[in-house]
């Protein structure tokens, strides 16, 4: 994965160009004024969930916690 440096208004005039290559695999640091401020790379792909898988998630929770809500905000 290459590194390039380019400036906030090279980024902006080729935002498009830039864009696609990130999709491709390259990465940029944008600088300002010759300082370094935003890196851009690309997203690695995450797993997607169906609403079957979310809706299967228990959660163990407390039976009153509408009850208990202060001791577990403010420990009382």
């Amino acid at each position: 994965m290459s590194m390039n440096k380019i400036s906030i208004r090279e980024y902006l005039r080729n935002y498009n160009d830039y864009n696609h290559k990130v999709i491709k695999g390259e990465s940029f640091i944008i600088t300002k004024n010759n300082q370094d401020q935003i890196k851009i790379s690309p997203v690695e792909n995450t797993k997607k969930y169906k609403m079957k898988d979310l809706l299967s998630i228990r959660f163990s929770g407390d039976k009153n916690l509408s009850k208990n809500i202060d001791k577990i905000v403010y420990g009382i």
